[in-house]
């Protein structure tokens, strides 16, 4: 009886899992702005990942919250200025929780699941279809006990509904916090000669300078060997003159002393 108990729990656990499937905003979001949705065995576990036109991938969870991919995002397809934010930006009492923010236009931030209606995406994504031998096998487990017959059919129907591709069999929605769907931050604009933390050279190069590499020092550098090979060759020409000055005196004076040498 307890063996059929188990197997009942693992039977509705791998149910729960698939039915949520793309109702995961992660994935309904990557699979929204067109890029290729995959799910990958990770040292975490199945791990999902958004891959990108470029060949590029970011897990999905990441993408979302814009924590990588940002030149991907939604935002940055509308043309919009875009930031990630924690926290109370992200209408959240937990300082943990990311988002990212479009900059709409009108200089307020929407969290980009708000911004591209990503709720309403989620309750459009078909049903999945679930065997009718699931419940059945469940039934028969709960009542009668569990056979060496039953466990292997249920193992069986698990890995169907695993392989079967994952979209929503429940009403259950995703609802974002309101706190998160306008949020004035006009200090974070580029163009405010302000370098805030989402910005850099490349997005705003109006706030931001230019970071300092090897290649900058690259004029000095062949300034201080320019100067290094005159200083050499005009050290060598002194010598030169020294020392045929020094001979000429050299030979004058065995000259005045009747030829004789040293």
């Amino acid at each position: 009886m307890k063996k059929g108990l188990i197997v009942l729990g693992l039977l509705v656990t791998v149910l729960a899992i698939s039915a949520w499937g793309f109702r995961d905003p992660a994935a309904v979001y990557c699979s929204q702005l067109g890029y290729e949705y995959n799910i990958k065995q990770t040292a975490e576990g199945d791990v999902g990942f958004c891959k990108f036109g470029d060949g590029t991938e970011c897990p999905d969870f990441d993408f979302l919250e814009g924590a990588c991919g940002m030149q991907h995002s939604y935002c940055a397809q509308k043309g919009y200025q875009q930031r990630a934010a924690t926290g109370n930006d992200c209408g959240s009492s937990d300082p943990i929780t990311a988002c990212l923010l479009c900059i709409m236009p009108n200089g307020t931030a929407v969290e980009v699941s708000q911004a591209m209606d990503l709720g309403s995406k989620l309750n459009d994504m078909p049903s999945i279809p679930v065997p009718e031998t699931t419940s059945t096998i469940t039934e028969t487990t709960v009542t009668t006990g569990s056979t060496t017959t039953t466990e292997e059919e249920s193992v069986t129907t698990i890995e169907t509904v695993e392989t079967t591709e994952p979209t929503p069999t429940t009403e259950e929605t995703t609802t974002l916090p309101p706190e998160a769907t306008t949020t004035t931050i006009p200090e974070i604009l580029c163009g405010n000669n302000v370098c805030d933390l989402s910005e850099n050279f490349d997005s705003c190069p109006k706030d931001c300078s230019k970071p300092v590499g090897p290649a900058d020092y690259l004029p000095y550098i062949v300034i201080i060997v320019v100067l290094l090979v005159i200083i050499f060759v005009v050290k060598r020409k002194l010598d030169e003159k020294k020392i045929a000055k020094e001979k000429a005196e050299f030979e004058k004076w065995k000259q005045e002393k009747g030829g004789n040498t040293l």
